[in-house]
């Protein structure tokens, strides 16, 4: 675990609670450190302040998204000083998986740290599950949604930093179609029977179906990564927003 804060205080009582859970820690003092523990010793999870000393903690994990590694898949929380939905929105936005209000128990961040390495885990192990060898040459998914949700086949594009095209239908008459084109596992556009229509629209149509196929396409044309967050904070949010309206 790499805990990057400016908090002294903060930084004791975090690596208390994960050493005792018996968890490896680490830890750095700023921001341009975090970056160079992170991409140097590959943590399992990082834990960033939201307020460092030199820059804040939402440049950290979208620097560590930007990265061409196994880095960029690290799961990562972030912790505020103060809960509002503009901050936190912030955090998530960066690519940040939790966001946690301080002050934070050591129960919570030990429960938090547990529940991201699980997801990791069945997110991994689903990806390894069908996942063709690499020499049979560009990744080519195809499947059905009832096996495979769309949310994991969306979260292995990213783990994969794939290019390509991913179309998923309903299957049943009528058929609804829907597709996201995708640069290096960021989303790039998206479309809903043919027509172009805001991401987080699509992304929330997709997410509630529970019946009928997908199949990404690899592109052999060079795509520009997106700069409209990753694909695991859109799911973030959008999981969030059906989970509130739900509720």
């Amino acid at each position: 675990m790499l805990i990057i804060t400016s908090d002294e205080e903060l930084c004791l009582s975090l690596q208390r609670a994960l050493i005792k859970a018996d968890f490896t820690t680490e830890t750095a003092a700023s921001a341009i450190e975090g970056v160079a523990a992170a991409v140097e010793s590959q943590p399992h999870c990082v834990i960033c302040d939201l307020y460092l000393e030199d820059i804040e903690g939402t440049w950290v994990i979208a620097k560590l998204r930007s990265e061409r590694s196994e880095i960029a898949m690290v799961p990562t929380l972030i912790l505020g000083d103060a809960f509002d939905l503009d901050t936190a929105l912030q955090g998530l936005r960066s690519g940040a998986d939790v966001y946690l209000l301080k002050p934070i128990t050591d129960k919570a961040i030990v429960h938090q740290v547990e529940a991201l390495m699980r997801l990791v885990t069945r997110i991994r192990e689903r990806r390894d599950s069908f996942l063709p060898p690499s020499s049979l040459g560009p990744l080519a998914l195809r499947g059905d949604i009832e096996q495979l949700s769309v949310a994991t086949v969306l979260m292995v594009i990213e783990m994969e930093r794939r290019s390509g095209r991913l179309t998923i239908t309903t299957g049943g008459d009528p058929e609804v179609r829907a597709a996201f084109m995708m640069a290096e596992g960021t989303f790039v556009e998206s479309t809903l029977d043919g027509r172009p229509l805001e991401l987080k629209r699509v992304v929330r149509e997709v997410l509630g179906w529970t019946r009928g196929r997908f199949w990404f396409a690899p592109s052999s044309d060079p795509l520009a990564p997106n700069s409209r967050g990753t694909i695991g904070g859109v799911l973030l949010n959008v999981m969030r927003e059906l989970d509130e309206e739900q509720r």
